[in-house]
């Protein structure tokens, strides 16, 4: 999920059917979100309840800058990031059931861990575009100790979750060990659904012990 929050506020309004967020600050280790928007939501009080329309139009603008703490919680399985920063504003359109985004978000990073390998990384960097029912990684590079990982493609949000993405690999450090080294290079083409993805391409691999 995403990550401890330090404070929030906000300024809200609500008519029958309608809850309306003039302005919000979610504040988290030096990143701040700003939102404002209208979703239609109906309250009751007794019993309390808050009920979301799925198919009433919803519009909302989220905008990100500072460090990307806040989000980190999300990658947390696969990528631990050290020294991050967030920037960018995305718009949120459409309905509950299907929405749309729109805008874009630049990350970038100090450092950090890529979790499947234990690769430290020495620098993350990169750019999503998001437009309407799809995003675009923008070349996203991960450089490691000599070597670097460059990430880019599209994910489709309907009618199913689907990727494009191409993974460019150029003498990257895996499985890092005190006394054996180990490098891959090569170009991998990731498709399909996330569950079964279909992966494709070629890498080289080689070890040796170290001196």
């Amino acid at each position: 999920g995403l990550g401890r929050l330090d404070s929030v506020s906000a300024a809200l309004s609500y008519s029958p059917g309608t809850l309306r967020v003039d302005s919000a600050s979610l504040l988290a280790g030096g990143g701040e979100v700003r939102l404002s928007g209208r979703f239609p939501v109906s309250f009751s009080l007794s019993p309390f309840s808050a009920v979301l329309d799925p198919d009433a139009p919803l519009e909302a603008k989220a905008s990100l800058r500072g460090s990307a703490e806040p989000m980190e919680g999300l990658l947390s399985e696969f990528l631990v990031l050290e020294g991050s920063e967030v920037q960018g504003e995305v718009l949120l359109y459409g309905t509950p059931a299907r929405p749309l985004l729109t805008g874009s978000l630049k990350l970038s990073a100090s450092g950090g861990v890529l979790v499947s390998t234990s690769t430290y990384l020495k620098s993350v960097e990169g750019q999503v575009v998001f437009e309407g029912d799809k995003l675009t990684l923008a070349n996203i590079r991960a450089r490691a100790d000599g070597g670097e990982a460059l990430v880019s493609g599209q994910v489709l949000l309907y009618p199913e979750l689907a990727s494009n993405i191409s993974v460019h690999i150029s003498d990257f450090p895996v499985m890092p060990d005190p006394f054996l080294e180990a490098r891959v290079s090569g170009t991998l083409e990731i498709s399909g659904k996330p569950a079964r993805p279909f992966i494709k391409g070629n890498t080289v691999s080689y070890t040796h012990l170290r001196a």
